[in-house]
């Protein structure tokens, strides 16, 4: 996924063969970096502490396989993690499309446990 986009600067992507962070910073940092690809990091330092107060890593991993998206929030009551994979969408394709397509699936299933 990687490779088409600006990362593929970043980092030997051949040479990954297991989980290898390549950037780590504040979401302005890596919007900058990445302005095509990254639209999910910004909603969501938008919605909390903002572009500069919020962390972003981004990780080439083989294994996984497809895009996924990893939220971890820190807060006093305790720690929270959520975990978003989907499907792969072209780097030059319509990252609002794998977004919108992510939340559906997720409200999808949501819905389908609540019947049973």
């Amino acid at each position: 996924m990687w490779q088409l986009t600006p990362a593929a600067r970043l980092v030997d992507l051949g040479a990954v063969h297991g989980r290898q962070v390549f950037f780590k910073g504040s979401v302005r940092e890596v919007a900058r970096l990445m302005p095509n690809n990254l639209n999910t990091s910004v909603g969501v330092a938008l919605a909390g502490m903002g572009l500069d107060a919020t962390e972003a890593e981004l990780v080439a991993d083989p294994a996984i396989g497809e895009t996924a998206h990893e939220l971890e929030i820190h807060a006093a009551p305790g720690t929270a993690v959520l975990k978003l994979g989907g499907r792969e969408v072209a780097p030059d394709g319509d990252p609002v499309d794998y977004t919108t397509f992510s939340l559906v699936r997720i409200l999808k299933r949501r819905q389908a446990r609540v019947m049973i």
